[in-house]
């Protein structure tokens, strides 16, 4: 029954992976396959944005008596991946006392403490795992780093992904190229924009699609996509944009190479960063006074990727074009 989940779930057949996981739990609830179908479901939850279900599911694994201590491991982590993406997303969905959905909203003082939490959460775990599982301590460590990030302390976020480099870099290659992009970002924050330029450029020539931890950490292709946006921003601010322009056209051909080779969820997202990157095209057109090739360019990508989130805005942006004296 657990195969047939997972079949279901690689068919892209959500619910049907979920009553077959469910169905698991409720047969054998005490056996190890009941606590892989709780990661499961919980995993489910998370990219639904039912974050506090997610995070009960893992919870769930955690005290489970006969869990795999790895997938326990992999739920801790999973409970603190999501107090980010709390944080990131502002908003989740809750499930209302009459099984209605609604929406959790942070505010205030909730928005910096859940970040606060998460990070001691996060620090629990690598020091829980220091010295027993190398790649379980590195990724809580890349997300700490990313905490930091979030709290515009980059130049700890910075520190934190080169240990990640150079104390547990050697033999995973996801993590190192992870911790290589959050550097080039931490550099680009502190104001560091040649050498952030050159670590994306190092992240760009090195970067190959793989995942980490049972997929828990994934280097998809929209990776390569956002790491030649950022660079082609710091050109902007180093005052290259010809050199930009020509990165953002260079990332458009290659997300379009990568979509023809994709499907489902993952060509989609690369699709929409297509739709983004043509739309800061459009935008160096504008500001170059080359405003009917900017206009020009968002109605095609309204046209070709207006099923997309970035495709739709290119509408937004086409009306609101600034008319400019000539």
């Amino acid at each position: 029954m657990l195969q047939n989940a997972y079949s279901a779930l690689r068919k892209g057949d959500i619910e049907r992976a979920r009553l077959l996981f469910e169905t698991v739990i409720e047969i054998y609830p005490s056996s190890p396959e009941a606590a892989e179908s709780q990661f499961r479901l919980g995993q489910i939850q998370r990219t639904n944005l039912f974050l506090d279900e997610a995070i009960a599911c893992f919870q769930k694994v955690i005290g489970h008596p006969h869990a795999h201590p790895r997938l326990i491991a992999l739920a801790k982590l999973s409970v603190g991946f999501v107090g980010i993406q709390k944080f990131t997303v502002g908003r989740w969905k809750v499930l209302n006392r009459n099984g209605d959905e609604g929406w959790k909203v942070l505010e205030g003082k909730a928005f910096w403490q859940v970040l606060e939490e998460t990070q001691r959460y996060l620090e629990g775990i690598a020091r829980e795992y220091s010295g027993q599982d190398t790649s379980i301590t590195a990724a809580a460590k890349l997300a700490i780093a990313k905490v930091w990030l979030l709290r515009q302390i980059p130049r700890l976020a910075e520190r934190t992904y080169w240990e990640v480099v150079k104390k547990w870099g050697r033999g995973e290659p996801v993590l190192t190229s992870l911790a290589y992009y959050g550097i080039a970002v931490a550099k680009a924050k502190q104001g560091n924009y040649e050498e952030a330029i050159e670590t994306f450029d190092a992240f760009i020539r090195g970067f190959q699609v793989g995942s980490a931890l049972n997929g828990l950490l994934v280097l998809s292709e929209d990776w390569k996509l956002k790491a030649r946006t950022w660079k082609a921003f710091l050109l902007i601010g180093t005052g290259q944009r010809g050199q930009a322009f020509s990165e953002l056209q260079l990332a458009e051909r290659e997300g379009k190479d990568m979509a023809k080779r994709l499907r489902g969820a993952t060509k989609d997202q690369v699709r929409n960063w297509i739709a983004k990157v043509r739309m800061w095209q459009a935008n160096l057109l504008d500001e170059t006074d080359r405003r009917e090739e900017a206009e020009r360019l968002l109605i095609e990508t309204f046209t070709e990727f207006g099923d997309t989130p970035e495709g739709l805005k290119a509408l937004t942006m086409l009306w609101g074009l600034p008319e400019r004296r000539r």
